[in-house]
C-alpha cells in the first residue's frame, strides 16, 4: 500500500469574501506540504488570512479554488483525523467543565478513558474546575479546558488558533512544553497560528510568513532544531527569532 509522505498538501489554494457586493481576496495561491508528525507555525499581521486558512484546513470553510490532500486523499470536509482549537474556545455554556472536556469523545462515539481524562486535567491544572460552567472561568481556564478536549481526541493533525494567547507567561510556557511532550508521545502533526514570534520559533519545525498585501506565503523558514534539548535557551533560538522578526518587517 502506498502511503503519502505528506500528512497535508495544499496546492494553489485561494479564498475571497463578498464585501459590499465585491470580492475581496484573503488568500491567493497558497501552497504548502506538511510531512507526517511535523509542526508548522503560521505568523503574520492581523487580517492576513491565518484563521481563514485554519478554517479551510478544518473543513469548515470551502476555498474558491485549489486542492487539499490529507493523507494523500482529497480533503473537503470535517474529519475525526483533524481537531481544531479556536480563540473562542468552543465550550458549550450549559455544560460543566467535566462534560465539555469529554464532549468530543462522546460525539465521535469513542470509549472514555477516565485515567487519561484525569491525567490531562491534572497536567493542565484544571482538576478542581470539574463542576463549574464556562461563564465561571477565566479566559486562561477556558483555553485549558478547550485544549484538554482536543488532546483526548488524539487527532492526526491538530490545528490551533492562538491557543495560549489568554494565558500568563509562565502558564503559556508550561503548556507549550506540554504540547511538545504530547507531540513526542503521540506523534501527531500540528499547525499553530500565533502573533508571538517566540512561540512560533518554540513550536514550529517550519515557520510560514504570510504576506497581507500579496495574500500569499512570503516565505517558509526552516526550524528543525525546535526539538533539540536546550534549544529554547540557545543562541540559535534567539537568532531564529531575529530572522522571523526581520521577515515580518520586510
Amino acid at each position: 500500500m502506498n502511503i503519502s509522505p505528506d500528512l497535508l498538501k495544499i496546492t494553489n489554494l485561494s479564498k475571497s469574501y463578498l464585501q459590499n457586493n465585491k470580492k475581496v481576496g484573503v488568500l491567493d495561491n497558497i501552497n504548502l506540504n506538511l510531512k507526517h508528525k511535523n509542526s508548522l507555525a503560521i505568523v503574520g499581521p492581523s487580517g492576513c488570512g491565518k484563521t481563514t486558512l485554519l478554517l479551510i484546513l478544518a473543513g469548515l470553510l470551502k476555498p474558491d479554488s485549489g486542492k487539499l490532500l490529507l493523507d494523500g486523499k482529497i480533503h473537503i470536509e470535517t474529519t475525526n483525523k483533524i481537531a481544531l482549537v479556536l480563540q473562542t474556545y468552543g465550550l458549550l455554556p450549559w455544560k460543566t467543565v467535566s462534560d465539555n472536556i469529554i464532549l468530543g469523545i462522546q460525539l465521535q462515539g469513542y470509549d472514555i478513558d477516565k485515567a487519561a481524562v484525569t491525567e490531562i486535567k491534572r497536567t493542565l491544572g484544571i482538576v478542581h474546575l470539574d463542576k463549574l460552567y464556562p461563564e465561571q472561568l477565566s479566559g486562561g481556564q477556558k483555553q485549558r479546558v478547550a485544549l484538554a478536549r482536543v488532546f483526548l481526541l488524539q487527532p492526526k493533525l491538530l490545528l490551533m488558533d492562538e491557543p495560549f494567547s489568554a494565558l500568563d507567561a509562565i502558564t503559556r510556557e508550561r503548556l507549550q512544553h506540554y504540547l511538545m511532550d504530547e507531540y513526542r508521545k503521540r506523534k501527531f502533526g500540528f499547525i499553530v497560528v500565533t502573533h508571538s514570534i517566540e512561540e512560533a520559533v518554540a513550536l514550529g519545525q517550519q515557520i510560514m510568513i504570510l504576506n497581507p498585501d500579496a495574500k500569499n506565503v512570503d516565505q517558509i523558514i526552516e526550524n528543525q532544531e525546535v526539538f533539540n534539548p536546550g534549544f529554547h535557551s540557545s543562541k540559535s533560538f534567539f537568532d531564529k527569532c531575529y530572522k522571523v522578526h526581520k521577515a515580518l518587517l520586510n
